[in-house]
């Protein structure tokens, strides 16, 4: 019995030294800038801008949560329903959110949102800091 104690008392005592070196070792990498903090990929922004009807809001983002095909087949249904400055919006969501798999056509929708998005547009910010991703 006192040699299972002794047993657990070291495999704890070497999970706290070993959890101890890895949390200073990251530290050291993120102070050094050898490797980023954790960072979650870019996803849909939430915003109030104006240009869609709040009845569409749930099922956008239902939509958003499942992934670019859904996020597609909400657009090819509802875009009719929806005017610039949200539907720019809601098509760089599509574009952040297909890059992945089809970085082609991700560019492509992003091209178009930014032809058509005059210069004083609430959607400048975002395009600018998208376009070092998709130009």
């Amino acid at each position: 019995m006192l040699r299972l104690i002794i047993i657990a008392a070291l495999v704890y005592g070497v999970y706290l030294v070993g959890s101890s070196m890895m949390g200073k070792y990251d530290e050291a990498q993120r102070k050094s800038g050898g490797r980023p903090e954790h960072s979650v990929a870019p996803g849909p922004v939430a915003t109030n801008l104006e240009g869609m009807p709040h009845q569409l809001q749930a099922s956008l983002d239902t939509a958003a949560s499942q992934g670019p095909g859904a996020m597609k087949r909400w657009l090819d249904a509802n875009r009719k329903y929806c005017r610039d400055p949200k539907l720019g919006e809601i098509e760089l969501d599509y574009a952040v959110a297909l890059m992945r798999q089809n970085s082609a056509q991700a560019k492509a929708m992003y091209k178009s949102v930014k032809t058509r998005t005059p210069p004083n547009s609430p959607l400048q910010p975002r395009l600018q800091r998208l376009s070092r991703t998709f130009e």
